[in-house]
């Protein structure tokens, strides 16, 4: 959490800065999971061209960074807000995010694992990679 405005001379926020970066990168990723996932939707099938277990793979290629490095600061402050008994709003991002990509990466790597209620009428297991890396 912030503790306090920086003198106006102190020079360029150092995480503004971290932040900015992680957005300029994780964006385009991320929009492009989101394309892949919800593009039928707009009238782009852009996931029709791989298939389906190939477009999940290409969400798992694309997700990940975004879930790991781009997301990693949610992921520290999480954690230190339960180390704190402290739960705030980093730790339901932290939660959501972590949650949806490792159910995602086990449905994509070990889609056995589910049992048959789960799959769509084409045999697929969900994964919810947009909703994490988004």
């Amino acid at each position: 959490e912030p503790m306090g405005i920086p003198p106006a001379d102190a020079g360029p926020n150092p995480e503004l800065v971290d932040f900015t970066r992680r957005l300029w990168i994780g964006a385009p990723l991320a929009g492009l999971v989101f394309l892949l996932e919800m593009g039928a939707h707009l009238g782009v099938p852009v996931a029709n061209w791989f298939g389906p277990r190939g477009a999940i793979f290409v969400q798992l290629v694309l997700a990940t960074p975004v879930v790991l490095w781009v997301g990693a600061p949610f992921f520290k402050r999480g954690r230190a807000s339960l180390v704190n008994r402290s739960p705030n709003m980093w730790t339901l991002i932290a939660l959501g995010t972590g949650v949806a990509w490792i159910y995602s990466m086990v449905a994509a790597l070990a889609p056995g694992m589910f049992p048959e209620a789960f799959r769509t009428a084409q045999g697929i297991v969900p994964v919810y990679f947009e909703a994490a890396a988004v």
